[in-house]
């Protein structure tokens, strides 16, 4: 078959005048089957340089290089589709008639896709060269996920995470986790608590224990309260109760009374001095057991006996004596021994 239009004009069919009928019925039916080879054969392969007139060329020419707009719609579906493509970029959107819409663009510094819908629920995406981002809306709660060349993130509602190249961090309404290189620390409300490499720090308004609670190693910084095995080293040991406080300050334990909530007058106490005044009965080193403010003190025992002894030295009994409801063995009649001078010999 010829693939040239030359070789249509050469094959013409001609008649002499001396063809039938049916002959020349078959000559022009092979031409017209040859025709309609060649021009398939030319539209399949159109050329603009070889098989396209000048004409169609500008003109071809002239749509490509200006915008294109396209819109499809099928009203029986509700369906309806636009697209537009310029120098600045691609815009798609496709939507229906219950409200729900898409939109794709595309432009030079980066891409954007978003999805609505008419409840007003909503999901975009973003990227660019420095990173991609994801949003999504959806009745009131909010959720995002953003990624760049040096950091991450996470937003679900109030809570939040987020990673870096040094740092990341955990958010979960007024708690906080962070976690960097050589420190964690972990906030809660107004308490704390921080990790490095050689210590810790536990900050809060009140602690709690519960439990077998082990401490080794501590040692005591300057003032600060110490535990250290089985002993507490501090400035000051409180007991406070409601009527009553005990204080452990400066080698003396002291009881006040009143309590936490009204302090009140020193009732009494146990220390060490060396404050007597070098008396027979008031050796100046002592170990004092005290009361005050018209406190009374009361030593009692319940079915067994109590002995005050004073081996190498003297029991000195001072002030005004009175037994009552008791048995009193040793002391003569009618007045006790009153020692006056140990060291001279008086009695």
């Amino acid at each position: 078959m010829p693939d040239i239009f030359s070789a249509i004009d050469v094959n013409f069919p001609r008649f002499d005048g001396g063809e039938s009928i049916d002959d020349k019925v078959f000559r022009i039916s092979d031409y017209l089957y040859m025709l309609v080879g060649e021009l398939g054969h030319t539209l399949r392969n159109l050329d603009f340089g070889k098989n396209m007139n000048n004409s169609a060329v500008g003109k071809i020419h002239a749509l490509i290089d200006g915008p294109i707009n396209l819109k499809l719609e099928n009203k029986d579906k509700g369906l309806s589709m636009s697209f537009d493509l310029t120098a600045d970029g691609l815009d798609l959107l496709v939507s229906n008639d219950k409200y729900d819409l898409t939109r794709f663009t595309v432009r030079a510094d980066g891409i954007v896709s978003s999805v609505t819908n008419v409840a007003g629920d909503s999901s975009s995406a973003r990227q660019n060269a420095g990173g991609f981002s994801w949003f999504v809306d959806s009745r009131g709660s909010s959720s995002s996920f953003t990624l760049s060349d040096d950091m991450a993130s996470l937003d679900v509602g109030s809570s939040s995470f987020s990673l870096s190249d040094n740092m990341a961090s955990l958010d979960v309404g007024a708690s906080r986790f962070t976690l960097s290189d050589g420190k964690a620390s972990l906030y809660v409300g107004s308490s704390s608590f921080t990790l490095t490499g050689d210590s810790a720090s536990l900050v809060a308004n009140r602690l709690s224990f519960d439990g077998v609670i082990t401490f080794t190693n501590i040692k005591a910084v300057q003032t600060k309260s110490v535990i250290s095995g089985g002993t507490v080293t501090c400035a000051t040991l409180q007991s406070i109760s409601n009527t009553t406080a005990v204080l452990v300050n400066n080698g003396r334990m002291e009881v006040y009374t009143g309590g936490e909530s009204s302090p009140g007058k020193l009732a009494g106490g146990l220390c060490y001095d060396t404050e007597g005044n070098s008396s027979a009965g008031d050796s100046r080193n002592r170990l004092f057991l005290y009361t005050n403010s018209g406190t009374a003190l009361k030593i009692q025992t319940f079915g067994a006996n109590m002995s005050i002894e004073a081996e190498g030295g003297w029991v000195y009994a001072m002030g005004n004596w009175s037994f009552h409801s008791a048995t009193v063995v040793g002391l003569p009649e009618p007045e006790p021994v009153i020692v006056v001078d140990p060291e001279g010999g008086k009695k």
